[in-house]
């Protein structure tokens, strides 16, 4: 739902309010608190929800005299830029602890004085078995790995990739432990980065299906975080770049991820490495929660001065972006005069 002022097209499935007999912004905001519960209501629709014209134009509006729907407009908009300014600081921040992280995550794998070895000659590649759709079902009991559970730096857990039982003892050649790397092989790398994740305990003896690869480190030679931490790069997003094939769909090739050059110190310095990408990582995720926190509580202010101001308790934008005091607007309407009604 959006408030604009000007000209502009409006296309199907998109209802436009105008000749508005009241405050139009003024209707925006009353709209704004109660859309969630008005929608929740009135949608149709299993795939794509939406709302019937009939409904919608039921929806009814408390307003106060002009002056006073000014007066609520006047404090909402400034108290409104005030979370907007704030809430910009907070993704701000945010954004910068993260890129803090990746800028550090990347210098660490820059050092050109290490001896490089391929991947396939520092651990074996499982490439996924071609299973057909008709194996998958929810009551089986043998969970897979699709590509749809490979996301960007997070494994995806679903409950409906289980393959028969009697495939744990006839494919074990495909099958992967808690702690093995998976990769995408199919859309490996999209907008947000490169698809690589590590195997949860949940999905331990799990089995790979086609497209996706699974990298299981000789542990003499590589350290799983070291080499996990190594793929998620801009480094290696830039060689999945070069080397995919993106006439239809960006794929990586099983030769060419076998091809991949990583940089190998010491098992001493890996873990050395490993060490401060943990305590770097560790808080980092502490500053993003912070951040993210703070957006989060922003959100719900903007609704707790929404509910303030059409319960008739503001009476500054200074009042409006003071705490919530924990009662909703039904609790203080409770022996007011009701306002008149569009």
């Amino acid at each position: 739902m959006f408030y604009y002022e000007g000209e502009f097209d409006a296309y199907q499935r998109t209802y436009v309010l105008s000749d508005i007999k009241l405050l139009p912004k003024y209707l925006y905001y009353h709209m704004l608190l109660f859309w969630k519960e008005l929608g929740t209501k009135l949608q149709y629709g299993s795939a794509t929800n939406f709302i019937k014209i009939g409904n919608f134009k039921d929806y009814e509006v408390q307003y106060p005299p002009l002056p006073e729907q000014q007066h609520i407009v006047s404090i909402l908009d400034e108290a409104f830029a005030a979370i907007a300014k704030t809430k910009a600081n907070a993704e701000q921040n945010l954004k910068n602890a993260k890129e803090l992280f990746e800028s550090y995550l990347q210098g660490v794998f820059e050092n050109g004085n290490w001896e490089t070895k391929t991947i396939q000659e520092i651990t074996k590649i499982i490439n996924g078995y071609a299973f057909a759709s008709k194996d998958f079902k929810s009551t089986n009991t043998i969970k897979s790995i699709k590509i749809t559970n490979v996301g960007v730096k997070e494994f995806v857990e679903e409950v409906d990739n289980y393959l028969p039982e009697k495939f744990k003892d006839i494919l074990k050649e495909v099958q992967v432990k808690e702690g093995n790397i998976v990769i995408a092989l199919t859309r490996t790398i999209i907008s947000s980065g490169l698809k690589v994740a590590v195997v949860p305990e949940s999905y331990d003896g799990a089995l790979v299906n086609q497209r996706v690869a699974a990298i299981v480190p000789n542990e003499i030679i590589i350290n799983q975080k070291y080499l996990y931490n190594f793929l998620t790069t801009d480094g290696v997003a830039k060689y999945v770049l070069a080397h995919v094939n993106t006439l239809m769909q960006p794929n990586l090739s099983i030769n060419d991820l076998k091809n991949l050059p990583v940089p190998c110190p010491s098992l001493k310095t890996q873990q050395t490495i490993v060490q401060k990408l943990d305590a770097l990582s560790a808080e980092t995720k502490k500053l993003e929660s912070i951040y993210q926190q703070k957006i989060n509580d922003l959100e719900e202010l903007k609704k707790s001065v929404l509910q303030k101001a059409f319960s008739g308790e503001l009476n500054s934008p200074e009042r409006a972006l003071s705490a919530n005091d924990g009662h909703s607007p039904s609790d203080k309407n409770k022996n007011k005069k009701s306002p008149e009604r569009a």
